[in-house]
C-alpha cells in the first residue's frame, strides 16, 4: 500500500454550540422582523384600497365608470332625441323583488303605492336589489339620467330573496 491509496478520513470542524444559538437567535429575530415589516406593508395597502374604495364608491356619489357610460347609455337608448317626454300622466307598476326607498339615487321618488306578495310587508323593501335597479333605470334622480322620472311608480314584490318567483305569483301581482 502506498501513499496514494491511503483515504483522508478527517472530521468535519466542530461547531461551538453557542455560537450556534447565537446564529439561531440571529435568523430569528430577522424573520421576526420581516414578517412584522410585511404586515405593516400589508394593513397600509389594505387601508389605503379600502379609503379609496369607499371615497370612489360611497362619498363621491356614482362611480367614475357609471358617469363613464352615461354617453354610451345615452346613445344607446336615445333618450336625449325625445324631447319633453318625462313620464307625466303615466301610470306604471313593476313586479319584482321590490324597491329599496332608502336608495340614494330614489330619496326625491314618490312611491304611489306598495303590494308584497312574498312576505305581506306594509313598509316597501327590496331584499335581493334587482326591483331597485329596475326602478332605478325608470324614476331615479341621481347617477345615470332614468328614463320617465316623473312616472306615478307602484312596486309589486313578487319575486323572493333569492329573485326566485311563479308565473302566478307574478300574474296575481
Amino acid at each position: 500500500m502506498d501513499a496514494s491509496d491511503v483515504v483522508d478520513v478527517s472530521l468535519p470542524p466542530v461547531v461551538d454550540s453557542r455560537q450556534l444559538e447565537d446564529d439561531l437567535d440571529s435568523l430569528r429575530m430577522l424573520f421576526t422582523w420581516l414578517m412584522g415589516v410585511t404586515i405593516i406593508v400589508a394593513a397600509g395597502v389594505g387601508y389605503i384600497v379600502i379609503k379609496n374604495w369607499v371615497q370612489d364608491s360611497m362619498i363621491s356619489g356614482p362611480p367614475a365608470e357609471l358617469l363613464a357610460n352615461q354617453a354610451a347609455f345615452n346613445q344607446l337608448i336615445q333618450l336625449d332625441e325625445v324631447d319633453g317626454l318625462t313620464g307625466q300622466g303615466v301610470t306604471m307598476c313593476i313586479v319584482d323583488s321590490g324597491i329599496d326607498m332608502s336608495h340614494e339615487a330614489l330619496k326625491n321618488v314618490n312611491l304611489a303605492g306598495w303590494k308584497d306578495f312574498i312576505g305581506n310587508e306594509s313598509e316597501a323593501y327590496d331584499d335581493q336589489g334587482h326591483g331597485t335597479m329596475m326602478a332605478g333605470i325608470i324614476v331615479a334622480g341621481d347617477g345615470m339620467k332614468s328614463v320617465a322620472p316623473n312616472v306615478e311608480l307602484y312596486v309589486a314584490k313578487a319575486l323572493a330573496k333569492n329573485g326566485s318567483g311563479s308565473d302566478t305569483g307574478v300574474g296575481d301581482a
